[in-house]
């Protein structure tokens, strides 16, 4: 099980570790993904739209059910300070 020690632990050992060459390349990389991205948000965007869906009846009406119904299942997250 991950804690937060756990973690601060394993990112130190892997900053040591990166040179700056290493991390000129996952900039550089980085920079390349968010401008393919940019290009292809509107098409994202219009493709995203068509997922919306509309809850209620032919009148407009929507559900009626309270929020805790509709996320039934759902867990709260739990941070563990260990």
């Amino acid at each position: 099980m991950f804690n937060l020690k756990t973690v601060e632990e394993l990112f130190r050992k892997e900053a040591d570790s990166t040179t700056l060459d290493m991390f000129s390349d996952v900039w550089r990389k980085t920079r390349e993904n968010e401008e393919k991205y940019i290009q292809l948000e509107p098409k994202v965007d219009n493709i995203t739209d068509s997922f919306i869906i509309t809850l209620g009846n032919s009148d407009g009406e929507t559900s009626s059910s309270s929020s805790d119904e509709s996320l039934s299942g759902v867990e709260d997250l739990i941070y563990d300070s260990d």
